[in-house]
């Protein structure tokens, strides 16, 4: 069931969010207490183990002058677009060669080319030297992009090693980035230990936010059943609060109609709600009347009112006389008196 296509150009431009996902949980050498641990230990056996080669130029100096020959140069070669080049610089960059890949990304004269050439070069330096790669990520010339170019290294860190780079994270001393950090970490351990990287996650004392959308995200692409299947097995409700928005939301992008019927089918469950409100949030910008016309349907009156107020208010937004034309069509007395109350309450929130 893993997916073994690695999204290489999604892996690097996000600067930590493109993952591929497995089930199966791969234990690694690690300290039971690694999450948010202050783990020394792990981070000396890391510079003992890191490879620094002689012409690393962690200075970024520039190692000397470009090879004519450089290997990653390919912008002189004709039909080889931007994007193929830098592949070509992730797929192949190793300690034998790194000093040309660094020339090459140096010899790089615009600025924004540069530091996306930056973000494939230290992703894949940091597969045989993170410590290295995450240092040159954080020269202060990379100015705010340094921290998401640091991301990318350390997504990759984390696929392999994610004790080791959430010890370097928790004693870089980069707190007001912490987060970011966080998230790029979860990335790299979801795509083979998605458990794993669920435990991280419940173990920080931040917002799930974005960490959870990458783990919903890689089991919704394994597939739908997958991610159904995982939400259900959720047993912490913040997390699973979390998991079920990001989930929705990501589902009725990719595929609205299915979305649609998931919601439909779990509106009973005790996540049932949040789907529904989430969907319908999506159906409504495109559709709002077909929005109205599910929400309304579902049968459940307790539901509806609390779901179908936020659909009106954004159908309002769009047309209010066709808005008002439903609800006089839909409901009378008591009930029409209701649904405006609750629609003009939705108008009123921030």
């Amino acid at each position: 069931m893993k997916i073994s296509t690695k999204l290489i150009v999604s892996h690097v431009i996000t600067a930590g969010l493109a993952v591929v996902v497995t089930l199966q949980l791969v234990e690694q050498d690690k300290p039971n207490d690694a999450f948010g641990s202050n783990d020394s230990r792990a981070l000396e056996q890391t510079k003992e183990d890191s490879i620094v080669p002689e012409n690393s130029m962690r200075n970024g100096d520039g190692g000397g002058a470009l090879a004519v020959e450089n290997k990653f140069d390919l912008s002189r070669m004709s039909g080889v677009d931007a994007d193929a080049a830098l592949v070509h610089l992730y797929e192949n960059l190793d300690p034998t060669n790194l000093a040309e890949g660094l020339a090459y990304v140096e010899s790089i004269e615009n600025p924004a080319n540069q530091k996306l050439a930056v973000r494939y070069l230290v992703s894949a330096w940091a597969k045989f030297d993170p410590l290295s790669a995450l240092e040159y990520a954080l020269q202060e010339r990379w100015g705010r992009d340094a921290i998401p170019i640091a991301a990318t290294a350390l997504e990759t860190w984390s696929e392999a090693e994610s004790y080791k780079a959430i010890a370097w994270l928790e004693n870089s001393g980069l707190d007001d980035s912490r987060y970011m950090l966080r998230a790029s970490i979860v990335s790299g351990m979801v795509k083979d230990r998605p458990l794993e990287a669920e435990a991280y996650i419940i173990s920080q004392d931040v917002p799930a936010g974005i960490m959870v959308a990458q783990v919903a995200g890689q089991y919704l692409r394994e597939s739908p059943e997958v991610m159904e299947n995982w939400i259900d097995s959720i047993s912490d409700d913040e997390f699973r609060g979390a998991a079920v928005i990001a989930a929705s939301r990501m589902w009725a992008n990719m595929d609205l109609d299915g979305a649609v019927d998931w919601a439909t089918r779990r509106a009973d469950s005790p996540y049932g709600e949040s789907a529904l409100r989430e969907v319908s949030k999506s159906l409504a910008r495109n559709d709002p009347e077909a929005a109205a016309n599910w929400i309304d349907g579902i049968g459940k009156p307790d539901l509806v009112m609390d779901v179908l107020p936020e659909v009106l208010n954004a159908w309002i937004g769009q047309d209010e006389e066709a808005a008002m034309s439903w609800i006089d069509k839909h409901y009378q007395g008591e009930d029409r008196g209701l649904v405006l109350n609750r629609t003009e309450e939705q108008s009123e929130q921030p």
